[in-house]
């Protein structure tokens, strides 16, 4: 069967773009005013788009839509949503299940308590590995740094994502520390200060939701993928992955980095997906199970890829939106405080 990671975003139009010149690092922005940055207005909640989280010589701008409730008190935990799409397409928009109306999910998981900040990162035809995980790193960091402003709490953040968003979310989750996922030091854009350091262990998280994610690189790709030519695996790592270098196939894989220090995984995949198997579930339920590593196990019967309308019920989602907002709660404390 063949495989296809394809992206099922609400009114998102993808274009292409050029390869721009290499750059050193990332340099994340300063934070916007807020009282010149857009504010649509969602009912119980406000979402602005389109803010500017990272901007890298060569590269376009990083951008993130970031929901919040109106009547916020106090700071809350913050949600990072990473959307699928093989790392070759998609935008900070793209769904968690197939033809839905992604912004309208994510204002309702703000108007249950959260921060809710949907990310862009860079494609593999922006930038090889391990740029995406750096990306998701420093939305992670530039978040915390300006939690004030957004009303966060720096120390209760939390990765969604789905299929190759969910992989970023898996192991970005699961490197905490890791220094060799770190980008170069950033030469300062022309007339700016230079970024702040990142402080040890400013990219971790306390919680990560995986919806049928990649996990192991070299295993997906024993299928065809759908696509002509490099299939999506090889055009994210630059290399043939039967042929990749160990050690960038080591600094890729989910599993390696597990450990005991890792924390709590929800994991959703439908036992009918022929996109992405479950047994890529499956194996990063086993290996933290392994370690001692809280994880929380949802198989969808019969679902197939992005759980679409015809194949996974209105009723079903929603309970799986329930587990989710079930896993936040507890982990969040907010459950614990009655919230």
């Amino acid at each position: 069967m063949k495989r296809t990671l394809l992206s099922f975003a609400a009114g998102v139009a993808v274009t292409g773009f050029a390869v721009l010149a290499a750059a050193q690092g990332l340099r994340p922005p300063e934070p916007p005013s807020l009282f010149k940055q857009p504010v649509l207005d969602l009912g119980a909640v406000n979402m602005m788009p389109d803010i500017v989280f990272s901007q890298s010589m060569g590269y376009r701008p990083l951008k993130l839509d970031l929901y919040r409730p109106k009547q916020q008190k106090g700071p809350l935990p913050v949600v990072l949503w990473l959307h699928g799409g093989a790392w070759m397409l998609g935008d900070q928009r793209g769904a968690a299940f197939a033809g839905i109306d992604m912004p309208a999910t994510l204002a309702g998981m703000a108007g249950r308590g959260y921060v809710v900040a949907s990310v862009q990162y860079r494609l593999a035809a922006e930038a090889k590995f391990p740029a995406q995980i750096q990306d998701v790193r420093t939305a992670v960091r530039w978040l915390k740094r300006n939690a004030a402003a957004y009303g966060i709490d720096p120390g209760k953040v939390f990765l969604w994502g789905g299929s190759a968003g969910g992989y970023l979310a898996a192991l970005t989750g699961v490197s905490c520390g890791d220094a060799g996922l770190e980008a170069p030091p950033a030469p300062p854009l022309p007339g700016t200060p230079p970024a702040p350091p990142a402080g040890p262990g400013s990219e971790c998280v306390q919680g990560v939701m995986a919806f049928y994610p990649v996990i192991d690189l070299p295993e997906v790709s024993k299928s065809p993928s759908g696509f002509p030519g490099e299939s999506p695996e090889q055009r994210l790592m630059g290399c043939p992955i039967q042929s990749c270098p160990a050690d960038r196939l080591a600094l890729a894989s989910v599993l390696g980095h597990v450990d005991a220090k890792d924390p709590p995984f929800l994991i959703a995949h439908g036992d009918a997906d022929k996109t992405v198997s479950i047994g890529q579930s499956r194996l990063l339920d086993d290996a933290l199970k392994a370690k001692g590593v809280p994880v929380e196990f949802i198989v969808v019967p019969g679902g197939v890829h992005v759980f679409p309308a015809n194949n996974v019920p209105e009723a079903k989602r929603k309970e799986l939106m329930e587990r989710v907002y079930s896993f936040l709660d507890r982990n969040s404390g907010k459950a614990a405080a009655g919230n």
